[in-house]
């Protein structure tokens, strides 16, 4: 067997995206998982989303074997990464080829940082720690339908765009909620201002930003990207009327499903969720380099 190994950048040209999904699908009539979100489908063709393939094909067969999707989704220069390999063809090395490619791509972009995304299995567990990566955390993947909701607060209080005005409450929202660092809120922000499907939101009281929710489009799904309240404003329902601001959001613009990550073991987190019409659709590993 004649390997061959190449990298694409996003957006995909058509065949190439053709030749993706068909492994997808071969994949998953094996496994019975769905790979499409893992492997970042709904970017595959976004121009303004930075991002690369690593490709290796059956040169003798001419037919795509192993794919490897890095995504940077926050504009970080730091990408998160998953890969599938036909089932005809598991247990060859293919693996091992798709992730060489990929720290070569690293390389080439300088990039900041990376992280292994997964589907729980003893197989992916095994793979991974074997091409050098330990267990960091897993992430449950919850879902609701749009629908429109009716949102109830004091009379001086809403929800409106970020303004510039907003960055020190936001940083200091997003240093307490997720200990980022000036520079990544800096980023958030930016990202916005430069991607027509994000979207950035503040919840005011008394003239004051207590709340924010970040929201971007993928296809048909509203996925909401960063959330958090400012500690001294939690349990008082700023927390739920963000979370129907956003299904009011996807409604409003088309999109049938409002969908975000949240950290498995966050159980406040997750409470909210499930109190707000949220479900859980999956769960992902997250694997860092050790």
């Amino acid at each position: 067997m004649q390997l061959f190994a190449m990298k694409a950048s996003y957006p995909l040209d058509e065949q190439t995206k053709e030749e993706v999904q068909q492994l997808l699908t071969r994949a998953t009539e094996q496994d019975a998982i769905d790979y499409s979100v893992l492997m970042h489908a709904p970017f595959w063709q976004a121009a303004e989303q930075r991002g690369f393939f690593v490709l290796v094909y059956d040169d003798d067969k001419d037919v795509l074997i192993g794919a490897l999707s890095a995504l940077d989704l926050f504009g970080l220069n730091s990408y998160e990464w998953a890969a599938v390999v036909d089932p005809a063809y598991r247990r060859m090395g293919i693996g091992s080829e798709l992730v060489a490619g990929f720290k070569h791509g690293l390389t080439e972009r300088d990039s900041t940082g990376e992280m292994a995304t997964a589907y729980p299995s003893e197989a992916a567990s095994a793979f991974l720690i074997s091409a050098g990566y330990e267990y960091s955390s897993s992430e449950a993947t919850l879902s609701a339908t749009a629908t429109e909701q009716a949102l109830v607060f004091p009379e001086d209080d809403d929800i409106r765009p970020y303004e510039q005005r907003d960055y020190l409450a936001l940083q200091h929202m997003m240093e307490a909620g997720f200990s980022d660092l000036a520079e990544e809120t800096e980023q958030l922000v930016a990202q916005t201002e430069n991607n027509k499907h994000m979207k950035l939101a503040m919840y005011i009281e008394d003239g004051v930003a207590v709340g924010t929710i970040s929201t971007t489009v993928r296809e048909q799904e509203l996925w909401v990207t960063a959330f958090t309240v400012e500690p001294g404003y939690r349990r008082s329902g700023i927390g739920t009327n963000l979370l129907k601001w956003a299904q009011n959001e996807a409604v409003k613009h088309g999109q049938t499903d409002v969908l975000l990550d949240v950290e498995s073991d966050n159980d406040e987190a997750l409470s909210l969720y499930k109190k707000a019409g949220f479900s859980v659709k999956g769960q992902v590993d997250y694997y860092v380099v050790k």
